[in-house]
């Protein structure tokens, strides 16, 4: 098991990504939904239990506390990192490295290291409405 570093990046990567989890995510849902159709944004998402993806362009994404910024990491278009972060280990690296040890997920992959989770962005779908109020609902439930 190798272990990875992570440092601050400077300059940032340009946000192409939005992941809310938890609460945070649960708001992100509410206040999205609070939204006027004209200003729900033209996103594509995708969500686990108790996690949202939102994947955009920079002026797309929502804001929203506690929520992760990621950008594509320079050399591997099949990676996500937290637009602030640069990994101890080359990010092409740790691209083949995810790819390998998770490949039934559909790349490219969004990695938190906060939270220890890599989440697949590949199948994600247009946001609606819908979708929005049926994953609020699941996750209200639980």
């Amino acid at each position: 098991m190798i272990t990875i570093r992570w440092e601050i990046r400077e300059p940032p990567l340009a946000p192409t990504a939005l992941a809310a989890q938890g609460e945070c995510a649960v708001a992100l849902a509410r206040r999205l939904l609070g939204r006027a159709e004209a200003d729900f944004p033209e996103v594509s998402a995708a969500a686990t239990t108790g996690t949202l993806l939102l994947l955009g362009d920079t002026d797309s994404l929502p804001w929203v506390d506690g929520g992760i910024y990621l950008g594509t990491a320079p050399g591997s278009g099949e990676l996500l990192l937290p637009t602030s972060l640069v990994p101890s280990l080359p990010e092409e690296l740790l691209a083949s490295a995810l790819a390998y040890q998770f490949p039934e997920l559909a790349a490219p992959l969004a990695l938190l290291p906060s939270a220890q989770i890599v989440l697949p962005a590949g199948g994600a779908r247009p946001l609606s409405r819908t979708l929005l109020e049926l994953w609020l609902s699941a996750e209200e439930a639980r």
